[in-house]
């Protein structure tokens, strides 16, 4: 199963913004939040994405 999602911050924010939220996403991914999250609300059938590789 894919699902589809999406973050985003605007332009004017600057780019320690567009950083942080990269940060961010990648920070929940890796401890475990995202799988957690799904298992909580019996998500089947997907898996997390894996971790940017740069």
């Amino acid at each position: 199963m894919v699902i589809e999602q999406a973050m985003g911050v605007a332009r004017s924010h600057g780019y320690g913004a567009e950083v942080h939220l990269s940060d961010f996403v990648e920070g929940v991914k890796a401890n475990g939040f995202i799988a957690e999250a799904l298992g909580k609300h019996a998500v089947a059938g997907v898996t997390v994405a894996p971790a940017r590789t740069s």
